[in-house]
């Protein structure tokens, strides 16, 4: 492993033995992680189930790719020899099958994000290195990481993560998703490798749209006060994954057969 970027597919990218941030996730035991969990999300060797986010991202980077990748699935009542083809390269691990309304919606982002005037989240996605791997070492633990950003520019120093969210979503309900699937922890992580590559400091915007029809576009930059909450959950984890790397323990919740108790309070001794 070399530090720097490098193109290469997401399986490739899933299978490098460096740290995401994605990964990280998994081990935050406040949402309910471990290390354990940790540890199977990373040696995890089947593809995710279909996400409908995870299709536009790659319609968004290259349509063509997309719609190779992507086929409409057929019911068998109406077209068996085109199911039976479907259901062998699915098989054979060839492409992913997505419904007439996903495939439409899709298209309907990519229809939306081409307008004039989306033209600056366009621009956003589009102008700098698209879906290029990032690894270096962390300089004060020794182990690899890793990042996979939609969108970054070296001269800009600006690095774009693309996201779908739900129709009509309020400023709120829009913070609340921000905050529930840690997207200021991957703005975090995405600036700090990237500085530690590129010697740069980097600025995150994220571009969002609507999963819905009219397919609205918006666009911002991330909050530093929330980068900084962020670091201040996630950067704790590091010292812990160091630790299992070295030891080769990861802890997590019990497999074996325990006795449970009741807590103290019961027996009225007062502690909760």
């Amino acid at each position: 492993m070399q530090k720097g970027f490098v193109k290469k597919s997401m399986a490739e990218y899933r299978m490098d033995e460096a740290l995401s941030i994605h990964a990280l996730m998994q081990a935050y035991e406040e949402d309910g992680g471990s290390w354990s969990h940790f540890r199977e999300y990373i040696t995890r060797k089947t593809k995710p189930e279909f996400n409908f986010g995870t299709a536009a991202h790659r319609a968004i980077e290259s349509l063509p790719a997309f719609k190779a990748e992507y086929m409409v699935k057929v019911l068998k009542k109406n077209d068996a020899a085109e199911y039976a083809r479907q259901k062998e390269a699915v098989a054979l691990g060839e492409t992913q099958l997505i419904t007439q309304d996903a495939y439409d919606r899709v298209m309907g982002i990519v229809d939306a994000l081409n307008q004039p005037r989306n033209k600056f989240a366009y621009d956003l996605l589009n102008t700098g290195e698209k879906e290029m791997s990032g690894y270096c070492e962390n300089p004060d633990l020794g182990f690899w990481e890793k990042i996979r950003p939609d969108n970054f520019d070296i001269n800009t120093c600006i690095v774009t993560d693309f996201k779908t969210k739900g129709r009509r979503m309020t400023p709120h309900a829009q913070q609340k998703m921000m905050h529930d699937l840690k997207y200021p922890w991957q703005a975090d992580f995405y600036e700090r490798v990237l500085f530690n590559i590129t010697g740069k400091k980097f600025t995150t915007w994220h571009v969002y749209a609507e999963d819905q029809a009219p397919f609205t576009i918006s666009w911002g930059k991330m909050d530093p006060s929330s980068l900084e909450l962020a670091a201040k959950k996630y950067y704790p984890l590091l010292p812990e994954y160091a630790q299992c790397l070295k030891t080769g323990i990861w802890p997590g919740p019990s497999t074996e057969s325990q006795t449970y108790f009741s807590p103290g309070y019961a027996f009225g001794d007062g502690l909760e």
